[in-house]
């Protein structure tokens, strides 16, 4: 696979990404923080931002409503409830458009496509160790040595083909 992708850290994002995310400006944010928000790095300034944690900003933000008595009554507290999932929701869903714009997500569609490719290089370069070891340990030592990884590559594509479908995409 491809060892250069970038590495995924969903739900920690710079005080303006949060922001965007959340369509609030960003000194709402500041404030925040001022008031206690968690956060998973304070930044310096000068090109160190702050780091918050999405759900943890989210979790200090419920908490401090409540603790401010907006939720007055058991009503209140079902319809907040409703709100406070909705809020999760649409977090989720800016959080999954914020990933897609930073390229962090792989199309799931894409990957049928990408296992194939990765298949036939590593068949391509299996079928090329007879002719690259030959001359080095012998004819029947390199056929010996392309049967094992034949054999192992065979094994780990049964193993893929047991897999639920759900999680071989197929679902």
């Amino acid at each position: 696979m491809n060892e250069n992708l970038p590495a995924i850290n969903i739900g920690n994002m710079q005080t303006q990404e949060l922001a965007t995310l959340m369509r609030l400006h960003r000194d709402a944010i500041q404030k925040d923080i001022q008031a206690g928000c968690p956060v998973v790095h304070r930044g310096s300034g000068k090109g160190d931002s702050t780091i918050i944690n999405i759900v943890d900003w989210h979790n200090w933000k419920v908490d401090r409503a409540r603790k401010d008595k907006r939720y007055v009554s058991s009503q209140s507290d079902i319809s907040m409830d409703a709100k406070d999932r909705m809020l999760e929701a649409t977090a989720s869903k800016r959080e999954v458009e914020l990933a897609k714009m930073r390229g962090e997500l792989f199309p799931l569609a894409d990957l049928d496509m990408f296992i194939s490719d990765e298949m036939v290089s590593l068949r391509t370069a299996i079928l090329s160790v007879e002719e690259r070891i030959s001359e080095l340990v012998g004819l029947e030592a390199a056929r010996m040595v392309q049967d094992i990884l034949i054999n192992a590559v065979n094994g780990a594509v049964e193993a893929m083909q047991d897999l639920p479908e759900d999680l071989a995409g197929h679902a």
